[in-house]
């Protein structure tokens, strides 16, 4: 067996060639990019590397040559029966194919003889299914490819069923995260179901995901010559994603990053804000909202979050947005003060149900330079329905301001001393004999002080509420004809129902 190296013999060293049986050979003149071996299926060898660093004369055993063109091949090679020639295009130049499957030694062939197909196919144009169907002849699982809306790019022998959108979003959680050989960190995901054993690997562009490649495993186990090659693969499809399909460009693209940077604090003066605005020829509508989509349990992966991303662009239409400390942050424009049309919010609420996210919408506003301030206005929205362990999918930010407030409030003062001293007496009454004041006043309150829609709110007869409240006025002495006790009774509503929730009285 021939072991082609470079001129530098001491880079043989990591593999310990005294544990690989047969001859080891050092090649002179030769210096490959990458290093190969015996292929083990046949007596042929495999070296890899530019045509202008051959030997000036051929091994004397059968080889394969897998080559970058970067001058004509040598005469003496050309004569030579005995030789397999895969010629690479130079654009391949710098694939580090050596990086991708680094590990056992033994193993590098194996990256040799899938790469050399599929290196083939991607400088033919090849399909997505051609490259596909040629991993799956090598790694022999059925392999699918979907791109971040969850539409099917190409698949080999796999049930479409499977790939529903709450098991995607099970697949890439943190948990399945897997860090992977390469320098990008956490690109695989692996997942044992009844199914069998899924594994998942990122396809990239220009830094961003662009499309998801998924396994199916029989049993529970996979091995690392079925993870290294599944990587190979997903590679070799990031170079086809990036030759021919063309993806929208998201909030870090360079004409619309310095929304970024607004909520970073680069960009805080509105004068500049708006010439940036201009200059890069962004134009909205009247109405501008934020959208703040979270996980229920407050974690979430990049992934997740992409795939979120652009299924919910089919739902709301376009926008820009960006993802920030596990949560994807939209900025969304609308000529009317509705962020969504009936049809559009029932949609957004089975959606987020199917992959157990919840979404806070900030108030209107009309500048850029209030965009930092609403992105900050969700975020206290999810921080209040946590607290609040409210399980709506969608709230309106309008709707939990006072809530806000009042959490705030309840971290300097004790949020009890908000309620007014007679609720309390009136509490206590009805834990000793279930009255119900407590529920009649504030529910008074809330119909704003109109009896009719009281009594048909608590369904009793308009005598029997009009006696309880007057019990209720003559035992509080609340004024109701006051506007600041209305407020203050409101308030202590509010802070009742926060209280209740967090089971605190």
């Amino acid at each position: 067996m021939i072991v082609s190296v470079s001129t530098f013999y001491e880079e043989l060293n990591e593999y310990q060639p005294e544990l690989i049986q047969g001859q080891v050979k050092t090649i002179q003149y030769f210096r490959p990019i990458y290093h190969g071996i015996e292929n083990g299926f046949s007596t042929e060898n495999l070296y890899i590397g530019l045509m202008s660093q051959l030997p000036e004369i051929p091994p004397d055993v059968p080889c394969c040559y897998m080559l970058v063109e970067d001058c004509m091949l040598p005469d003496c090679y050309k004569v030579s029966v005995q030789n397999t020639y895969l010629l690479l295009s130079k654009e391949y130049r710098n694939l580090d194919l050596f990086a991708l499957s680094s590990g056992i030694f033994e193993n590098q062939v194996m990256v040799g003889l899938l790469s050399a197909d599929l290196l083939g196919s991607v400088k033919k144009k090849a399909e997505l299914d051609v490259i596909l169907l040629q991993g799956y002849e090598v790694l022999q699982i059925p392999l699918v490819l979907i791109d971040r809306s969850f539409n099917i790019l190409a698949c080999t022998d796999f049930e479409h069923a499977e790939l529903s959108v709450s098991f995607l979003h099970k697949l890439f959680e943190k948990d399945n995260q897997i860090p992977t050989i390469s320098s990008k960190e956490y690109i695989n995901y692996e997942m044992s179901t009844d199914s069998g054993y899924f594994i998942a690997g990122r396809i990239m562009r220009d830094s961003s995901p662009s499309a998801y490649l998924i396994g199916l495993i029989n049993g529970n186990r996979i091995n690392d010559r079925i993870r290294k090659l599944f990587q190979i693969l997903c590679n070799f499809l990031e170079l086809r994603m990036q030759n021919d399909i063309m993806y929208r460009p998201d909030l870090y693209s360079s004409g619309n990053a310095f929304l970024h940077g607004i909520i970073c604090g680069k960009y805080n003066d509105p004068d500049r804000i708006a010439r940036h605005q201009e200059r890069l020829g962004l134009r909205f509508y009247d109405f501008l909202f934020v959208i703040a989509l979270e996980h229920r349990d407050g974690s979430s992966t990049d992934d997740q979050l992409h795939l979120l991303h652009f299924r919910l662009n089919s739902i709301l239409g376009p926008y820009y947005w960006i993802t920030k400390n596990g949560r994807l942050l939209i900025l969304y424009d609308k000529k009317e003060k509705d962020p969504f049309t009936h049809i559009q919010q029932e949609h957004l609420q089975q959606f987020l149900e199917e992959t157990d996210f919840r979404a806070v919408i900030s108030l209107p506003f009309s500048s850029l330079d209030e965009f930092a301030a609403s992105c900050g206005q969700t975020l206290a929205g999810m921080s209040v329905l946590q607290q609040k362990k409210d399980e709506r999918r969608i709230v309106f930010y309008e709707n939990i301001m006072i809530d806000h407030m009042l959490l705030n409030y309840g971290e300097i003062i004790n949020l009890e001393k908000l309620v007014p001293d007679y609720i309390w007496k009136l509490h206590a009454m009805d834990k000793e004999k279930n009255y119900g004041f407590v529920h009649t006043l504030f529910t008074y309150i809330e119909h704003n002080l109109n009896m009719t829609q009281t009594a048909e709110a608590l369904y009793i007869h308009y005598n029997t509420l009009k006696h309880r409240i007057n019990r209720i006025l003559e035992l509080t002495g609340a004024d109701l004809t006051s506007p600041n006790v209305v407020l203050r009774l409101f308030l202590a509503k509010q802070v009742f129902s926060l209280l209740t929730e967090q089971h605190l009285i």
